[in-house]
């Protein structure tokens, strides 16, 4: 199967797959799935399944070993289906999402999150007007998610930015900025620099700190990589936002002090 090619597979029972009329929501899920993290992959499907409606689910696989594990679960749900040779990396599978929806609403999940009811509609209300990207508040993992102070959805001044654990963006801000910046490799920064440039062309950004979404965190980077090179690569990610937008970065780093 070549990098490119989409499966388009039916829904089976309970769900009921989205009439194209009905589409509201394209969630896009990056996946990479091992014997390790089959639970935890298989509960944030169960949980976008049972928690969800008017929803497709884009699911981008980067060359799964365990990928037949979820095979029965990812029939249950309205899905496309894109299967890579290789992993590809984070950001330029959730750019391979990207293309191939087509909903009003796109939602960009880890495969480490698991949803809870309502969560969509509750990031879908506030993006009205200039308000462009909404996310939720994580369980406490460490990110800033996490501990940002706002109780209830706010929109965050400028400069600002939401952790992509979790995000809906409406389709005129891709359709304005386009995809995740590919430069940060496999992944970290894409959604620092994603948010600079929503920001930079008139969208706000919405902290919905009522709602929460379960993180593990870095699940699948740490089936991959060891904590050094980890550190390595957000110390990467660090410079070129840093060398790419100094004045904005140095903002964003005190509105991080502020708020962590």
């Amino acid at each position: 199967m070549t990098s490119e090619e989409l499966e388009l597979r039916p829904a089976g029972e309970p769900s009921q797959p989205a009439l194209a009329s009905e589409l509201q929501y394209d969630v896009i899920i990056p996946n990479y799935v091992t014997e390790q993290s089959r639970q935890m992959v298989l509960n944030c499907l169960a949980s976008l399944r049972l928690y969800s409606a008017n929803y497709r689910l884009i699911l981008v696989d980067n060359a799964s070993p365990d990928f037949d594990a979820i095979g029965e679960e990812l029939k249950q749900h309205p899905h496309r289906l894109i299967r890579n040779e290789s992993n590809v990396g984070f950001v330029k599978a959730v750019n391979q999402g990207m293309r191939a929806s087509s909903a009003p609403f796109v939602v960009l999940l880890n495969n480490d999150t698991e949803v809870v009811p309502g969560w969509l509609e509750r990031l879908r209300n506030p993006l009205t007007g200039n308000v462009g990207l909404s996310g939720p508040r994580s369980n406490l993992n460490g990110t800033l998610s996490a501990t940002m102070p706002q109780l209830k959805p706010t929109v965050l001044p400028k400069p600002a930015m939401l952790v992509f654990f979790c995000v809906m963006i409406r389709r005129d801000v891709i359709d304005a900025i386009g995809l995740l910046g590919e430069q940060f490799g496999v992944g970290l920064g894409d959604d620092d620099e994603y948010c600079q440039r929503a920001q930079a062309a008139g969208y706000d950004l919405i902290y919905v700190g009522d709602l929460v979404v379960f993180h593990y965190h870095k699940m699948t980077f740490r089936s991959l990589y060891s904590e050094k090179e980890l550190r390595t690569m957000a110390r990467r990610a660090q410079r070129l936002l840093a060398s790419r937008f100094p004045n904005w970065y140095t903002r964003l780093r005190n509105f991080v002090v502020r708020n962590f």
